[in-house]
Order: structure tokens, then sequence, then C-alpha cells
């Protein structure tokens, strides 16, 4: 055999899936979902807080048009172009609203109009609970163990200073 085929080969890990390599990604799997679910996972924040700064023009329900229904005809930044977002199912007729992606325009919505959307960051304690359930089944906490002690107000304001 060649020098180089055989150092070649020398070098190939066959790597067969093992119980051991199983109980290790779920592990891994349950206590990310359990940190996720206690809020100890910064992802969720930081992308509110993305949001915030490029909404950071609409500051007032006065400039956004409620239309009935949990829908909203919302600005873009130089006022040109009004988007119309509906928040019962988690759009917005913005380029990133239209493919599911929770955009500036519903997270101003969310803020101004306290409206739940399906597809805002998991920062609710139902999102959360929900999480932790299916990460630890019926060792999961209560539902109000995931409650807040401040309003949804208060607690963005505090993550996104």
């Amino acid at each position: 055999m060649h020098p180089a085929l055989k150092k070649r080969q020398s070098r190939q890990v066959i790597v067969k899936p093992s119980l051991h390599f199983t109980t290790v990604v779920t592990t891994a799997m349950t206590v990310f979902s359990v940190d996720f679910a206690n809020g100890q996972i910064s992802a969720q924040r930081l992308a509110l807080k993305k949001l915030s700064r490029k909404a950071s023009y609409l500051t007032i329900c006065d400039q956004i048009d409620d239309m009935c229904e949990n829908r909203y005809g919302v600005p873009n930044s130089d006022s040109t172009e009004k988007y119309d977002v509906d928040a019962t199912l988690g759009c917005c007729s913005c380029k990133a609203g239209m493919f599911g992606k929770f955009c500036k325009h519903q997270f101003a919505v969310m803020i101004l109009f306290q409206e739940a959307f399906p597809n805002a960051p998991g920062v609710a304690a139902d999102t959360r609970h929900s999480i932790a359930y299916i990460a630890v089944g019926e060792t999961c906490p209560p539902l109000h163990f995931y409650n807040s002690f401040q309003t949804f107000r208060q607690k963005l304001s505090t993550w996104l200073n």
C-alpha cells in the first residue's frame, strides 16, 4: 500500500451512534430547553431590544391606524407607506413579515396596543412553561411559577434598557 494512502486511512474516524451519544445529546437539549424556559437564554431579549431600536420612530398609538379585529396600519420609518399588520395571524405586509418573521411593525403594535402575537419571541409565561414541560415532563413547575412579578410592560422596559 502506498504510504500517502495509508496515512489518509489512519485519519478516518467512524462515528457510530451509541446509547451514550444519544443520552448526551438528549441531556444537552433538556438543559438548553430548561435554561430557555427560565429566561437564562438571552436571544429573545436581544431580539426584542433590536426591534425596539428599529421601531423607535413609533412612539404613540395615534401613529398607527387601528382597523379593528386585531388589524393595524403601521407606517414605515419615512411615513411614505403603510404596512398591514394582523396580530391574530402574526403577519405583516413588509418584506420580513411576509415570511413569518416577527418585525418592527408587529413589535410596535405589541407594545403600543398590548396585542399578543403568535410569532413573537418566547417571553410570555405560557410559552416558557410549554417549553419547560417539553423538556422535563411531569416534573415541570406549574404555570404560575413562570409568571413575572412585574407587568409585561415593566419587564420589557427593563430588558430594553
